[in-house]
Parts: structure tokens; sequence; C-alpha cells
């Protein structure tokens, strides 16, 4: 995600773990949000966040999920650890 601005349309955008155990991190910075512990890692910009989400599906593993603070107020964040 990025450009100019939030277009008050909903986004989604999946990132998928690996089958071992993953220590996934989501952190924002400067209004932006950051997905660290995969490959590769995700730097979301202009989220809008009424409507856009991010999911993380674990897939596998004893998965780790860190939610930094205030990274539910830029976008939606739903884990799922199958």
């Amino acid at each position: 995600m990025g450009g100019g601005g939030g277009d008050s349309q909903p986004d989604v955008i999946t990132v998928n773990g690996t089958a071992a155990p993953d220590v996934i991190n989501i952190t924002a910075s400067s209004g932006a949000v950051n997905v660290s512990g995969l490959v590769p890692s995700l730097h979301i910009t202009h989220a809008d966040p009424p409507n856009d989400s991010l999911i993380v599906n674990g897939l596998g593993g004893a998965d780790k999920f860190n939610v930094g603070s205030g990274v539910t107020s830029l976008i939606t964040v739903v884990t799922n650890q199958n």
C-alpha cells in the first residue's frame, strides 16, 4: 500500500508465514506499519484505518505475533495461528 493517502475503499493485505515457527513483528513508526520477521519485510504507508486490514497467517509451527503500540490505530490487524 502506498500512494498519497487513503482512498476510502477497503483494502486487504495478506501476509503468510512459513510452516516453521515464526516470530512476526508488526510495528508502527511515523504513521506507517512495518511487518518484520518474514521475508520479505513489509512497509505499509497511507493506510485508511476504518477501511484497511492487515491479515497475518502463521501457517504452522508455534508462531508468535507481536503487535506494537499504535498499530491498530493505523490499520485493522487480524492474526491467524493456522
